[in-house]
């Protein structure tokens, strides 16, 4: 894959926003050992929450309230 400017993938399918989702998600987890400190602010499980939380989060849609059109 040739290296592309993030704003090709505007108006693009949702195969391209995988696309873009998966090199992001890989390059949060690949920088983790230049960043987390085990004596830093966040624990292991802490981080390892909010990636998970923040990589599901733009996956996942969220449930709407059968009737209301509401989250």
């Amino acid at each position: 894959m040739k290296h592309r400017d993030c704003n090709t993938f505007v108006g693009r399918s949702h195969t391209a926003v995988a696309v873009l989702a998966k090199v992001l998600f890989t390059g949060m987890i690949l920088w983790l050992p230049r960043w987390f400190r085990q004596d830093g602010p966040l624990t292991q499980d802490e981080v390892a929450g909010q990636i998970a939380k923040f990589a599901l989060g733009g996956l996942i849609e969220p449930r709407r309230e059968k009737g209301t059109g509401r989250k």
